[in-house]
């Protein structure tokens, strides 16, 4: 027995050498295996932006394996879908839209990911939207934001719809953008912008996707002998009629319509209606505010025909202000944080002064004008301004001739001097301001007649109102301007 135990020890101790050297072996039978590492030599840029239809051609970086070379596949994936499986893409971006992308590199013991966006954008984006008139004929005009006024459509609405189906009347009257994707609460919307346009001769009026400018809906129902004028406001309210909705306000002649973007519908706004029949509202303009203090949507209109202020919210509380005197209406604009009142407007007839008034829509549970404490004295007002719509703001931006001003609206005085804020470079007036949302763009539109194209656009960044600079222009880009509309991106 110890004979053989001794054997058997003996053996192990003969063997233990040759078992060591078949670990420290280079052989594939035993032990570690090298591995053909897979390094890249550039790396993808993490988003490519391409115009609908525009081809996307890229080439997977050049790469290196060690210590082995091994046979190596490429397979390259957009919007979760295989696209290519060649060290070369060549994609036809088709649809418009954000896509994400992959590229996969792989041999026999690794593979890399590489991952990317592909934006393909929409025909119509970011930017200003002019509702013009040349040669009997309206158009709307598109300048881009993103090739800083480089890219011109002449006539966004007449190259995506035929004429035939949707013709526009020889009179612009309105134009207005929506922004519906403030109203899908956190859901991203395949609609996610509209504008509306109306015009008269004969009365049209449309609602139209701004991302391709195809019309979506024409309300032929509103067409009751007066054409729409006015579309001035989105409203959104918790109340039995909004039922938290995204609407928008029309003016029709003395009527007040509500359009509801989600279910393509329009009806009778429903408040007010008895209160303004006899009335002749202004076209300049029909404007809304929020009291978010009390939770009330308010609406403030001009009666051309009375001479007086009306307003009232969304609780059908309503009031007049018929003390205005010998002054001309200039138009009102929703003012302060929130958008929580609004200021109307009016000038002396002699051109002297101006004369505020802050409608609340829901002080107290009810609608309230307040006048100004005093009469405000506006320099360089020689003659009718254009007024900017304002949101969000206490400055009033308004243009003469071809200057424009800036009024600080909480003090009486602003600027000290007869100094305007911009004088444009060009012979011309300008005919239409606003602002972009967060006010920090004053958008111009001006005419220059007896030009082949009168209508010129200029977009300034107003953030240091004190030293307003020059962002973008196109000059006699289009027809004569009815209204500007800025689209931001969204």
């Amino acid at each position: 027995m110890k004979k053989r135990i001794l054997s058997t020890l003996l053996a192990g101790l003969l063997l233990a050498p040759a078992f060591v050297s078949c670990i420290n072996d280079d052989s594939k039978e035993f032990g570690s295996v090298p591995m053909a590492q897979i390094q890249l030599q550039s790396e993808l840029q993490e988003q490519y932006d391409k115009e609908k239809m525009e081809t996307l051609s890229l080439t997977a970086p050049d790469i290196t394996q060690a210590p082995l070379q091994k046979d190596v596949s490429y397979t390259w994936e957009i919007g979760g879908k295989v696209v290519s499986t060649d060290k070369k893409l060549d994609y036809v971006c088709e649809d418009s839209g954000t896509f994400p992308g992959r590229l996969t590199i792989k041999n026999a013991d690794n593979t890399v990911y590489r991952q990317f966006t592909v934006k393909v954008h929409f025909p119509y984006e970011e930017g200003v939207y002019a509702l013009a008139t040349r040669d009997g004929k309206t158009v709307v005009t598109y300048v881009s934001e993103r090739f800083k006024g480089e890219k011109v459509v002449y006539d966004a609405f007449g190259a995506e719809n035929l004429e035939v189906s949707f013709p526009l009347g020889k009179e612009p009257t309105a134009l207005y953008y929506l922004n519906t994707r403030r109203f899908t609460e956190g859901k991203v919307s395949k609609e996610a912008s509209l504008f509306y346009i109306a015009t008269k001769n004969p009365n049209k009026f449309y609602r139209v996707q701004a991302d391709s400018m195809i019309v979506k809906k024409s309300f032929n129902e509103v067409s009751y002998g007066s054409p729409v004028t006015a579309v001035i406001d989105d409203w959104k309210a918790d109340t039995e009629f909004q039922h938290g909705s995204g609407y928008v306000l029309i003016k029709q002649g003395n009527r007040i319509w509500a359009a509801n973007y989600e279910s393509q519908g329009i009806g009778n706004f429903g408040v007010g209606q008895e209160h303004l029949a006899g009335t002749e509202i202004d076209d300049k303009l029909l404007v809304t505010a929020t009291q978010t203090l009390y939770n009330r949507d308010g609406v403030v209109v001009f009666d051309k025909k009375k001479g007086a202020l009306f307003g009232f919210n969304d609780l059908r509380k309503f009031s007049y202000y018929n003390e205005l005197g010998d002054y001309d209406y200039l138009g009102s604009f929703a003012s302060g944080p929130g958008r929580w009142k609004v200021v109307s407007v009016f000038q002396k007839k002699d051109l002297s002064e101006c004369k505020y008034y802050y409608f609340d829509p829901g002080a107290n549970n009810k609608v309230d004008f307040t006048p100004a404490l005093e009469n405000v004295t506006i320099p360089g007002l020689k003659e009718r301004p254009v007024l900017a719509v304002a949101r969000n703001t206490e400055f009033l931006f308004y243009a003469v001739g071809k200057q424009i001003f800036a009024h600080y609206v909480p003090v009486a005085k602003f600027p000290e001097q007869n100094t305007p804020l911009l004088t444009l470079d060009k012979e011309g007036s300008i005919v239409s301001l606003t602002l972009s949302p967060d006010g920090y763009k004053l958008i111009v539109g001006m005419d220059t007649p007896g030009a082949e194209k009168p209508g010129s656009i200029f977009v300034y960044d107003i953030s240091r109102i004190e030293r307003p600079a020059l962002l973008y222009k196109a000059e006699n880009c289009t027809g004569s301007i009815k209204q500007v509309a800025y689209r931001p991106l969204d």
